[in-house]
């Protein structure tokens, strides 16, 4: 099971919080946190809520990103698992661009 925030910054500063978390069959308190801080775009508000287009590097292709996507999941749980969580232990949120940086992505137009 899993489930998906959006928390708007009220700072000023232009930026949005996407929060994913990943709860594994029979540990409701130990979920997977992974948060995602990127600008917050004007029109569109938290941009990995919607359709936002990245570069990948390795494919040298764009791709269309929308975290809502549950494909996103298992991959998300795979590179928290090298990242040394197990679904039996808390640890703190995990950054979620270094994420999109494992898979190739160009995150420079999430970012201020």
């Amino acid at each position: 099971m899993y489930r998906i925030n959006t928390v708007y910054n009220t700072k000023g500063d232009n930026t949005s919080l996407l929060s994913v978390r990943i709860f594994l069959s029979g540990e409701k308190n130990k979920p997977l946190c992974v948060d995602f801080i990127t600008i917050e775009d004007e029109f569109m508000g938290q941009p990995l809520n919607g359709n936002i287009k990245l570069l990948n590097k390795t494919t040298q292709t764009e791709d269309i990103i929308n975290l809502n996507e549950p494909k996103y999941i298992p991959k998300l749980i795979d590179w928290a698992e090298i990242q040394g969580w197990t679904g039996t232990q808390k640890i703190a949120a995990l950054n979620g661009l270094l994420f999109l940086q494992s898979l190739g992505y160009d995150i420079t137009p999430l970012q201020k």
